[in-house]
């Protein structure tokens, strides 16, 4: 912001965001109070115990993430799931065919599925930008 409390404009058109500093040892956001910090020259820093209660829950935040895609990866076991021989695939292209429905297309769309609920985790996991 401005002085006349107007959004300030980039030079690609879109609007200034407030960012908050970032902890130099931890990268997370600094509080707007000052009261704790430490100050290194050019540096800030939150106290020592912060910057690890806050790496540790990221780090159990990001193992939830994995943990989840970890659970999609094995949700079809082989021993429940038996792997389509290539006899069974051409089998069914013919019966899909005979439909009027493509085995590549139907492929393609549980695959765009499977992705965009792993998209959809890894954002989770990394967050705004």
């Amino acid at each position: 912001m401005n002085g006349n409390d107007t959004p300030k404009t980039e030079a690609d058109g879109s609007a200034e965001r407030n960012v908050r500093p970032l902890c130099s040892h931890c990268r997370f956001p600094l509080p707007s109070n000052t009261s704790g910090l430490r100050h290194y020259g050019l540096h800030t820093a939150h106290q020592e115990s912060e910057c690890l209660q806050l790496l540790r829950a990221e780090i159990e935040r990001l193992r939830e993430v994995l943990t989840r895609l970890q659970q999609w990866a094995d949700a079809y076991p082989l021993d429940q799931f038996p792997e389509v021989l290539r006899q069974e695939w051409q089998q069914a292209n013919e019966v899909l065919a005979q439909a009027g429905l493509s085995m590549s297309r139907m492929s393609a769309s549980n695959m765009r599925h499977v992705l965009n609920g792993a998209r959809k985790m890894l954002a989770e996991g990394l967050g705004p930008n």
